[in-house]
C-alpha cells in the first residue's frame, strides 16, 4: 500500500522531535539505516511537511508581533491627541469666560436671583406643615438630639403664625369659619387660590422674584393686602420664618446648618404675564 502524506511527515517529524529530544538528553540517536527507496520518499514528502509547518510557525509571531507595534502605535497616537485636545481646553479656558452655575436651594447667590426675575420665578423651601394642628416636628431638619426640643418650639411658633394666615383669609374669601377650623392646609390654601388666583397668582409671584432680587421693593408693612397675597408672601417665606424663629433659640449659624438644604418640601414656579 502508497504510504499516506500525512502518516510519512508525521513520522519524519515525531523522528526529528525525538532526535531533538535526545540530543536534549545529552543521548546519541542511533536510527537505524533506512532502504534509499524509503529515504527518497520520505524526504520528499516530508520537505513539504516540514515547509508548511516552518511558514506556520513563522507566520503566527510575525503576525502578533505587527498587531502588538500597531496596538502601540495607536496608544501614542491617543495620547498626543489628548494631550493636544487637553492644551486647546486650556486655551479655550483662557479667553472664554465661564457662565456661573446656576445655583438654588435656600440661599441662591445673587446672580441667579436675577436670572429668576427675568424668568418670574420663585422657588423656596418650608417644613412639611400638612396637619392643621400639630404636635410633634421630629422629623423635621437635622438637629442634633439636645437641639430637638429648640427646634420644635420654633416650628411649632412658625406653624401657629402660618395657620393663623390661612384661615384668615380663608374666612376672608368663603365666610366659612366652621372650615377654616377643621381643613388642613392644602384645603384651606386650594380654595384661597381659587378665589383669588389666576393672573393675580402670577403677578404675584413675578413681584416676589423681582423683590428677593431687589429690583423692587416690597409694600409697607402697614399696606391693605389681597388675601391671596397674605398667603403666598408667607408661604414665600415660611422656610426663612423657620430658621430665624431657630436662630433666636440656637444661635443663626446652628440655625442655617439644620435647615442645610431645605426644610423638607419646596415649591417652584415660572413664567411671566405678557402684555399683547
Amino acid at each position: 500500500m502508497k504510504p499516506s502524506v500525512y502518516v510519512l511527515s508525521g513520522a519524519l517529524v515525531g523522528a526529528l522531535l525525538g532526535a531533538g529530544a535526545m540530543w536534549a538528553l545529552g543521548r546519541t540517536a542511533s536510527p537505524k539505516p533506512a532502504a534509499p527507496s524509503q529515504l527518497t520518499a520520505e524526504a520528499t514528502l516530508g520537505r513539504s511537511s516540514i515547509v508548511q509547518t516552518s511558514a506556520l510557525g513563522s507566520s503566527a509571531p510575525a503576525s502578533v508581533a505587527s498587531l502588538q507595534a500597531r496596538y502601540a502605535a495607536l496608544q501614542a497616537e491617543l495620547i498626543a491627541a489628548q494631550q493636544r485636545a487637553d492644551t486647546l481646553q486650556q486655551m479655550y479656558d483662557s479667553v472664554v469666560p465661564k457662565e456661573a452655575p446656576e445655583d438654588g436651594g435656600p440661599h441662591p447667590s445673587q446672580a441667579t436671583l436675577l436670572t429668576w426675575a427675568k424668568e418670574c420665578r420663585t422657588e423656596w423651601d418650608y417644613p412639611n406643615f400638612d396637619k392643621a394642628v400639630q404636635t410633634d416636628f421630629s422629623d423635621i431638619g437635622r438637629a442634633d438630639p439636645s437641639e430637638q426640643p429648640a427646634l420644635t418650639e420654633a416650628l411649632r411658633e412658625v406653624h401657629g403664625k402660618w395657620m393663623a394666615t390661612l384661615r384668615s383669609a380663608y374666612i376672608e374669601v368663603t365666610g366659612d369659619n366652621a372650615g377654616a377650623k377643621n381643613l388642613e392646609p392644602a384645603a384651606l390654601m386650594s380654595e384661597i387660590e381659587q378665589k383669588g388666583g389666576g393672573e393675580e397668582v402670577t403677578t404675584l409671584r413675578a413681584q416676589l422674584a423681582n423683590e428677593r432680587a431687589g429690583l423692587v421693593q416690597p409694600p409697607p408693612a402697614n399696606a391693605k393686602l389681597s388675601p391671596i397675597e397674605r398667603v403666598l408672601r408667607a408661604n414665600a417665606t415660611l422656610g426663612d420664618d423657620t430658621e430665624n424663629a431657630l436662630a433666636k433659640r440656637v444661635g443663626a449659624p446652628r440655625a442655617r446648618a439644620i435647615r442645610g438644604s431645605g426644610w423638607g418640601s419646596s415649591s417652584a414656579s415660572a413664567g411671566c404675564v405678557h402684555s399683547d
